[in-house]
């Protein structure tokens, strides 16, 4: 029951607040051109819901230890998905690469492998917009976190939904301006 709970606990904070529903909204209010919502940032719209999923764990009444566990363990299986992505996409992996890769990390079931599989061909590209989009947006947060002294989490959150959907390369250069 435990697990079940925490799931939807990031799940609403990935699909609602602070993830989609709200990123949504703030830029829509903040005035962001209407043009926008026709162009597709999917780095940006699924790391900032990735981003906020991760930030989630650390709200949710948890152990800090604990809620670090969760969101480093989420984070790790983001990223194996998204590394046999291009393994299967870009290096051509065949059933007996991908299976070995997943083997080395305990993953030797093969009908879980055979379902993970399916997902990652069902979508080319899919896993990478959540993760690398998510590493975009801690990176970013790092980054100015030790250019700026004066750095605020929130302030950071509110100038990249200030922002809006855009290109990692504009919204860095964005957000670093909004901060100053």
């Amino acid at each position: 029951m435990y697990k079940r709970q925490i799931y939807y606990f990031t799940t609403l904070a990935h699909e609602g607040y602070p993830g989609h529903l709200y990123q949504t909204i703030c830029t829509s209010s903040y005035g962001a051109p209407e043009v926008l919502s026709l162009l597709n940032y999917p780095g940006y719209t699924e790391g900032w819901a990735t981003y906020t999923e991760m930030q989630a764990f650390y709200y949710a009444g948890l152990d800090q230890d604990l809620a670090s566990l969760l969101q480093h363990n989420q984070a790790a299986t983001l990223s194996l998905y998204a590394t046999a992505d291009i393994g299967i996409h870009y290096f051509g992996w065949k059933k007996e690469k991908n299976a070995a890769f997943w083997s080395e990390y305990g993953v030797d079931d093969t009908a879980t492998v055979n379902k993970i599989t399916d997902l990652i061909l069902e979508e080319p590209g899919n896993y990478l917009k959540y993760y690398v989009g998510y590493l975009k947006f801690r990176q970013m947060r790092e980054q100015l976190a030790l250019e700026n002294k004066s750095f605020s989490v929130s302030a950071f959150h509110e100038a990249i939904l200030r922002t809006g959907p855009s290109p990692f390369s504009v919204l860095e250069e964005t957000v670093r301006d909004q901060l100053k």
